[in-house]
């Protein structure tokens, strides 16, 4: 005896509901690890950003006014590796000049600061101090 009106799902209905929702959650898993991603690189630009105007002090409370150009290796605390590169994972640069229009004056100090590796994504500060009378 055979009814008709029998409810349920044929095995394509089945398949293609499966289909929709995998694709479902593969567009969900990448939304997250862009998401992931993207909080990841907005927290090393922050924490370098952080990094450069902690020297940018330490520039503008230096006695002297010509400083020249130093680098820095910074592990993942913000903490200098005095043993090179290896391990760090920060990269801090800066120099400080002579302004060219006014070079018994003022000077130029360049702050940057980048995850190691990744130098195009950089933080850059620059300012101007006046030299100290002496």
């Amino acid at each position: 005896m055979r009814h008709e009106d029998e409810g349920g799902f044929s095995l394509v209905e089945v398949l293609v509901a499966a289909g929709v929702l995998v694709a479902a959650i593969a567009a969900l898993l990448q939304l997250f690890l862009a998401a992931t991603r993207a909080n990841v690189d907005a927290r090393d630009i922050t924490y370098a950003t952080v990094l450069a105007a902690q020297k940018m002090e330490e520039l503008r409370a230096a006695a002297a006014s010509d400083g020249g150009e130093a680098v820095e290796y910074l592990n993942a605390r913000g903490d200098p590796l005095f043993t090179g590169p290896d391990g760090a994972a920060y990269e801090r640069h800066w120099l400080v000049e002579p302004l060219l229009a006014d070079p018994d004056n003022v000077v130029v100090m360049t702050v940057r600061v980048w995850p190691r590796g990744l130098a195009h994504r950089a933080v850059r500060l620059i300012t101007l101090r006046a030299r100290r009378a002496e």
